[in-house]
């Protein structure tokens, strides 16, 4: 969570200056960027954004309870590693909601004014392959710090020299953290392709930022291995 909400303070920051400077000199507003609901100026429309939140409730509830009929009609988790997909409980469900809000914050200024409003990529032949080409930049984008970390610490393990974190004297990373990476680097490939897909079909970064936070805290507060 600290991650989220310190890569979330770095971005707003940084975008605050650049849109307060080179993005005002541009001409760029927050529509442009997938935030205003009007092209002139800064509005958001409360209907249209209860309907998304509604929307985005009605989509995860919908994936939530066929995982909990596919789990209690089997009696098989769907994990790798560890379990990813599971039905909460009371105090895993609070977690949820606690860590929600950093995750949210992230994908709406990170994951959504970022890439499809300040790097907004361009437009190709079609808009399947337009979604298909966002999706891999994006991905790369996202999960390009990951695969560094993991390559740092597994590449001279593998080799049989110890753990890459302990060899340069910093064995506090390397605990549970890179051993994370594992099931964040192929989660964050299809939560991309969710984010790109929605930004595409709605054109602003509120529904895909929702989904994609409630999906990643959901594999995290529900699965993993906390208190």
């Amino acid at each position: 969570m600290l991650w989220f909400l310190g890569n979330t303070i770095i971005y707003a920051i940084l975008f605050t200056i650049w849109y307060k400077t080179s993005g005002k000199r541009a001409g760029v507003t927050m529509y442009d960027v997938g935030v205003s609901f009007d092209k002139d100026r800064t509005k958001f429309d409360w209907r249209i954004l209860g309907k998304t939140l509604l929307l985005g409730g009605i989509l995860f509830a919908w994936m939530y309870v066929l995982e909990g009929i596919s789990q209690w009609s089997t009696g098989i988790e769907f994990r790798f590693l560890w379990p990813f997909m599971r039905q909460f409980s009371a105090h895993r469900f609070l977690l949820f909601l606690l860590y929600l809000i950093p995750a949210l914050l992230f994908f709406l200024l990170n994951g959504g004014v970022f890439l499809f409003g300040q790097a907004r990529q361009k437009e190709y032949g079609t808009p399947a392959v337009t979604t298909v080409i966002w999706w891999l930049k994006n991905t790369f984008a996202a999960i390009f710090g990951l695969v560094l970390v993991w390559l740092v610490q597994y590449v001279p393990f593998f080799l049989n020299k110890g753990p890459g974190f302990e060899l340069m004297g910093l064995p506090q990373y390397s605990q549970m953290w890179p051993l994370m990476i594992f099931v964040f680097v192929p989660e964050f490939i299809p939560l991309v392709f969710l984010l790109t897909w929605f930004f595409r079909r709605t054109g602003k970064v509120y529904l895909g930022a929702l989904m994609v936070a409630s999906i990643a805290i959901w594999f995290t507060a529900a699965g993993s291995v906390i208190l």
